[in-house]
């Protein structure tokens, strides 16, 4: 499925929250969704620390030009600083965000570094947000990825129970558990096992 770049696709604010309300509902978590946003969200803006052009004539060295680095430059280009990024890679900027163009008209194209922005991350949606950047979600609905285990591949569209299940030794309640259900449970079983702390405001 080709999906439009000028289709929007980004999730609200508002959508952002409850996915997070969500997943934390789901983990028995839900006492740690006010830590994880005020932790994850982006400071005031910098010019509540400093006055717009208080900065001119200040010469600022960046070190990388990851989002990090970028961000930082923009913020500090707020103040009036000249900025310069020095990076080590002297093709390309973005660090570990590098997308893959396979052809010269940006049709096809890949992500090689990271694949996912996670919904708790509220500082890099803020950028995306002002920046006026599209996403794309991660899964679409109709989900034809290709799994390679234990010397075996196969998609997502196949019967992944009947296939990938013998390859492992499961227990019986695992191997009637459907796979995105059992997918998930091993990716929340890390977070299940972390301990309740108490955050003092």
């Amino acid at each position: 499925m080709e999906i439009p770049l000028n289709q929007v696709l980004n999730p609200t604010n508002e959508q952002r929250q409850e996915m997070i309300r969500n997943s934390l509902e789901t983990a028995g978590r839900p006492e740690d969704y006010e830590y994880i946003v005020r932790l994850l969200s982006p400071p005031p803006d910098i010019t509540n620390y400093a006055q717009p052009g208080e900065l001119k004539g200040v010469k600022i060295g960046v070190i990388g030009g990851g989002l990090a680095g970028l961000s930082a430059a923009f913020e500090l280009r707020k103040l009036g600083a000249d900025i310069t990024i020095l990076e080590a890679n002297d093709s390309r900027i973005g660090g570990r965000v590098y997308t893959y163009y396979f052809d010269a008209e940006g049709k096809y194209y890949n992500e090689f570094g990271a694949h996912r922005i996670p919904v708790t991350h509220q500082t890099t949606w803020h950028y995306i947000n002002l920046f006026g950047l599209n996403t794309l979600p991660l899964t679409l609905r109709k989900r034809n990825n290709f799994l390679y285990v234990h010397n075996t591949r196969l998609r997502t569209t196949d019967s992944i129970e009947q296939i990938l299940y013998p390859l492992y030794n499961l227990t019986p309640q695992e191997q009637n558990t459907p796979w995105p259900e059992l997918n998930d449970y091993a990716f929340l079983y890390p977070m299940l096992q972390l301990p309740l702390i108490s955050v003092q405001s």
